[in-house]
């Protein structure tokens, strides 16, 4: 899960990233969500122009998977994945706060592959997430990160290491199946995951031919 690309994220967040790199405390992971959450709440109301560059410019750096230089690989991951989550599950509490029908949380990623040196040029592009339900009161943020990255990093390698040429002469359905298998196989009593198939696209080069 990490990505060496560079951010063009201005300097002057610097700080920013740093007040929010102080929810990384030595202990974090062994809090609960729910306190976790409430930290990153605390945050954002604390710090009201820290919040408003990580509404605008950190997310998107979260978004996008790309950093400042100065942030390390630990950082990063916190950031793209403990905070990436927290944040889209204080947008669902908010949401049942004000009285809109519950939904689950969820992560979504787009990753690309593509050989422009094979004749003719092969590429695949994916579009999908997963939903997650747990007890948010009792499962620690390291447990849920845990369960979180294995997924990810399930999809990743497959996606990785299945030869472009086989990805490409997949169907739709091939995929959305084989994402269904991993996040089946990953998900557990404590975190049940599914594949959120409203939001799934998958195109390659020989759907087009």
């Amino acid at each position: 899960m990490t990505n060496e690309e560079k951010s063009n994220t201005p300097l002057d967040t610097k700080e920013d990233y740093q007040s929010l790199l102080t929810l990384k405390t030595a202990d974090y992971e062994n809090l609960t969500v729910v306190e976790f959450n409430n930290n990153l709440v605390e945050w954002s109301t604390q710090n009201m122009d820290g919040a408003y560059t990580y509404t605008t410019v950190i997310e998107n750096d979260i978004a996008v998977h790309q950093f400042p230089e100065y942030l390390d690989a630990e950082e990063r991951s916190f950031l793209s994945l403990t905070v990436k989550a927290s944040n889209n599950e204080n947008s669902v509490q908010m949401r049942s706060d004000y009285g809109k029908p519950p939904i689950d949380s969820d992560l979504s990623f787009e990753p690309l592959r593509e050989n422009m040196e094979l004749n003719p040029p092969v590429w695949t592009q994916l579009m999908y997430g997963f939903s997650y339900q747990f007890d948010a009161n009792k499962l620690t943020v390291g447990e849920r990160d845990l369960a979180l990255a294995k997924v990810i990093n399930e999809v990743q390698n497959f996606w990785n290491s299945t030869d472009i040429k086989v990805l490409a002469n997949m169907s739709s359905d091939d995929m959305l199946e084989q994402l269904k298998a991993i996040v089946e196989t990953c998900s557990t009593e404590t975190v049940k995951m599914s594949v959120v198939e409203n939001y799934f696209m998958f195109q390659t080069s020989e759907m087009l031919e």
